[in-house]
């Protein structure tokens, strides 16, 4: 044999290359198992204006029911495809709790129930949007809506002072102002509730410049007006506020309302330095800078 010509390989290496090849087909048989190709769905006939005749028989996948219910509530908008938006949501659900839908399809359940107006439905999906309520603010405001159209205009005190108790926000200080407000027209005004009111309208004033101004304005920026004034009393009687009543009076959680309470005060310029106090078999939860 010729020092030039390649040599044969020995039985070891093709031994390798065979279990390689193989440990090659099986990866690539499991993957068709464990990958599933992601895709874009698009209703055949997009273009027309019959839309789907059945949403609730459809397939449950998500982006044909976002695509169902987007259309239903954005060019239909009548009662009848809000309605149809709302039992496709549910057919995407199946036999799972609702509260594991994911955050796009709750907030679309939310205002197709509005629009459809069931009551049953707004209550029940705003109660399956309740582990959103702290961290999104677009579900605490459309679960409060929800509440609200769902004839539970108390209930809807709840998502959003769970969002406040987090960060503050306009649409939710709003909401929240409007909310207090209606609780004492309806059912007359304690020192609790109505003190709570007042820090509300006070913190939410003081951020309503900015949603004033146009998103593009033109020339130089507007310089921020002066914070309007608190009352000089105002810090001192949130803080002497009974939690407890409050709460009870506002059918919500006493650690719901103890977060917005502190972080409503140290708005105003002005911490609450006292201990809240523990509900019965309550344990009270200390951050890492009180520690």
């Amino acid at each position: 044999m010729s020092s030039t010509e390649p040599a044969e390989p020995d039985a070891a290496a093709a031994a390798r290359a065979d279990a390689r090849a193989l440990r090659i087909a099986k990866a690539v048989e499991r993957s068709k198992t464990e990958y599933k190709p992601e895709h874009a769905y698009t209703e055949r006939g997009w273009f027309n204006a019959a839309g789907p005749s059945d949403p609730a028989k459809a397939k449950a996948d998500r982006q044909k029911v976002e695509y169902i219910a987007t259309r239903a509530l954005v060019v239909d908008r009548d009662r009848v495809s809000a309605a149809a938006a709302l039992a496709a949501v549910r057919a995407a659900a199946g036999a799972k709790a609702l509260s594991g839908l994911p955050r796009e399809l709750l907030g679309t359940a939310l205002a197709a129930a509005v629009a459809a107006r069931d009551d049953a439905a707004c209550v029940e999906f705003a109660a399956a949007a309740k582990g959103h309520w702290g961290t999104n603010v677009g579900l605490a405001l459309a679960s409060a809506q929800a509440l609200s159209a769902g004839g539970k205009t108390r209930d809807s005190l709840a998502p959003l002072l769970a969002s406040t108790g987090v960060a503050l926000h306009y649409p939710i200080l709003e909401a929240l102002r409007s909310a207090l407000e209606a609780e004492v027209a309806g059912e007359g005004g304690d020192d609790g509730v109505e003190t709570l009111t007042q820090v509300v309208r006070t913190v939410a004033a003081s951020r309503a410049w900015a949603f004033a101004r146009p998103l593009f304005a033109e020339g130089k920026p507007a310089q921020s007006p002066a914070q309007p004034a608190v009352a000089e009393d105002l810090r001192e009687r949130i803080a002497a506020v009974d939690r407890q009543a409050l709460a009870k009076r506002l059918a919500v959680e006493r650690g719901v309302l103890d977060g917005a309470v502190a972080r409503l005060a140290r708005a105003l310029g002005s911490a609450v330095h006292e201990e809240p106090e523990a509900a019965p078999g309550e344990r009270v939860e200390r951050g890492v800078r009180e520690l």
